[in-house]
């Protein structure tokens, strides 16, 4: 196993702050886009048309090469689940990022990581995934031993060349 990092202030202060930045704006509304077709209609059959399929005045008639339909977007509140699942998302996309600036700014470089060791990792801690360590915030061990398997401080790296 690789040494572990000794800032673990910095790295821990990293992650709170990507943490906390994910949670300022969840995402909790998407934009939801509907189109529904249209073939073989008159324009007095068109108002009863729009109120069975539930189309909103907004809706704009456009045209492929097949058929004609309308289309239009709506809001829509986001479930819990989706909230959570974009949140894990947006920190994966953003921890690593985050701790490569604060430690390379500190004298560390990043370095390769096996597979079979983050197969190990994964096996005695049941997880790669960078939020659910992070969210296991009584065992800061573990994470700082993630983060480790992924940077060294130079020094460590040096050593007497034949």
């Amino acid at each position: 196993m690789s040494k572990i990092i000794e800032d673990k202030k910095l790295v821990l202060k990293t992650l709170q702050e990507v943490y906390d930045n994910i949670n300022i704006n969840p995402y909790t509304v998407e934009v939801v886009s509907h189109e529904v077709g249209i073939e073989n209609f008159t324009m007095q059959e068109l108002n009863n048309y729009f109120q069975e399929y539930g189309i909103p005045n907004e809706a704009v008639l456009t045209a492929d090469d097949d058929r004609m339909f309308f289309v239009w977007e709506e809001e829509r509140l986001k479930t819990d689940e989706e909230i959570l699942k974009g949140k894990i998302t947006a920190f994966k996309n953003r921890w690593f990022k985050a701790i490569f600036d604060a430690l390379t700014a500190k004298g560390y470089k990043r370095v390769g990581v096996n597979t079979m060791v983050l197969s190990e990792f994964e096996e005695k801690y049941g997880t790669t995934n960078a939020y659910e360590l992070w969210s296991l915030k009584n065992n800061e061990d573990v994470l700082m031993e993630y983060v480790s398997l992924y940077f060294k401080k130079k020094e460590d790296d040096e050593s007497p060349k034949n």
